[in-house]
């Protein structure tokens, strides 16, 4: 049995894996594409490297998934996908050629998408194990907004002073941290009290479980929402940008409006056990996609930068962000604990990964990318019919859902 100190540096080990982990998304996605470029790379071949990061989610997600639940568990998948993203990111700092590149991020991309989805099992139930609850979530989580934060912020000052081109060998560093951190973590500790590695082999299949229709009916509509959030956010990751460049605003604004975003996403998590406490996490959930609407039909609205007005709705809109995506998070996740056993529960994180995020993240890419062709508002318009129709879904959720 671990001591009450064992399960308190083992979580505070989560937080800073989260921390590094986020930090490391956050120099892929803000600094990468200013690397490919620097390598001389054009921006559909930039665009092309990025697409395959949504695309190796649709079918890496379920097999790591696969393997935690039928080989290894969550904390060894870690670890091996730590390792194998770190091998990965040092044939990135030597690769120049694109096609070569294209199979490294490949490679790296399969093995970075093993990380997340067995971490938050890891996390959910070392919170069950130290607190009997898994209410502390958003606070851990939390840490991993701050590491993306300070990533930007403090690489845009590194690369500025020193180059772009040292970006691979920090994104390295990153990995080795948190190699080392998945060595750590405490062996055994992220398996539930009742719950063993053979008693979950033997559990009954995936498939057998969604045959039955009181939980398969709730696991589309779960799945159809959460997808039609995420090709909502499309305009967001791929064009919120060059849309502000667009219409006046400088770099340091766009850098601006992502930050408060992140800011308010912290906030958010901070006081999540609060607000889980006080409303239905349903119901959070239907809000979340439902806030999308208002944000969404309000943003092309704003079409200059001369008005403290305008700025003042774009960053109000930005703070929308902690609840059209923070509290979707959190309140995904505790659905997905209701909806699947603890024998599935890793196949379910897996399932939100790649069909909400992996298929989700993919269709609003290219989706998006077809609307900018007729303007902000066709492009803005797409992601209010997604988050409209995301939230039927949602709402038809409620009646096979009941939380206390």
């Amino acid at each position: 049995m671990l001591k009450l100190s064992d399960k308190v540096i083992h979580l505070i080990l989560i937080a800073f894996f989260y921390g590094f982990y986020f930090a490391a998304l956050a120099l892929f996605l803000s600094f990468f594409p200013m690397y490919f470029d620097y390598l001389g790379f054009n921006g559909r071949q930039i665009g092309v490297l990025f697409a395959l990061a949504g695309l190796t989610k649709l079918f890496a997600s379920n097999l790591w998934a696969y393997i935690a639940t039928r080989y290894l568990d969550e904390l060894q998948v870690i670890q091996i996908a730590c390792l194998g993203s770190l091998i990965a990111g040092v044939g990135v700092i030597f690769v120049h050629q694109y096609v070569l590149m294209l199979i490294t991020v490949t490679i790296f991309g399969f093995f970075c998408t093993g990380i997340l989805s067995q971490l938050e099992m890891v996390t959910l139930k070392g919170l069950k194990l130290a607190n009997g609850n898994t209410d502390a979530y958003g606070r851990l989580r939390l840490y991993g907004s701050i590491g993306f934060v300070v990533s930007v912020l403090c690489g845009g000052v590194l690369f500025e002073m020193y180059g772009i081109q040292f970006l691979p060998v920090m994104y390295v560093g990153m990995f080795v941290v948190l190699f080392l951190i998945s060595l750590l973590l405490i062996p055994g500790y992220h398996l539930s009290n009742n719950l063993s590695l053979s008693t979950i082999k033997k559990s009954k299949s995936l498939k057998s479980l969604l045959s039955d229709k009181s939980i398969s009916i709730p696991v589309v509509l779960f799945l159809l929402a959460g997808l039609l959030l995420n090709v909502s956010h499309g305009p967001l990751n791929n064009f919120f940008g060059i849309y502000l460049k667009g219409i006046g605003y400088s770099e340091v604004d766009v850098g601006i409006f992502w930050a408060v975003s992140v800011v308010a996403e912290i906030c958010l998590m901070a006081f999540s056990v609060r607000i889980f406490e006080r409303f239905n996490v349903v119901h959070v959930f239907v809000f979340s996609i439902a806030i999308g609407v208002v944000r969404w039909s309000v943003m092309p609205l704003v079409q200059g930068a001369t008005h403290w007005h305008e700025w003042l709705v774009l960053f109000l809109l930005q703070v929308l962000h902690a609840f059209n995506f923070g509290a979707f998070h959190l309140s995904s996740v505790k659905i997905i604990e209701k909806l699947f056993s603890d024998g599935h529960a890793v196949q379910g994180q897996a399932l939100y990964s790649s069909v909400c995020f992996g298929l989700g993240g993919a269709l609003g890419s290219i989706i998006s990318g077809q609307a900018w062709l007729y303007g902000a508002e066709a492009l803005f318009f797409v992601a209010v019919l997604c988050s409209f129709f995301g939230s039927i879904c949602a709402i038809k959720l409620k009646s096979y859902l009941k939380f206390s």
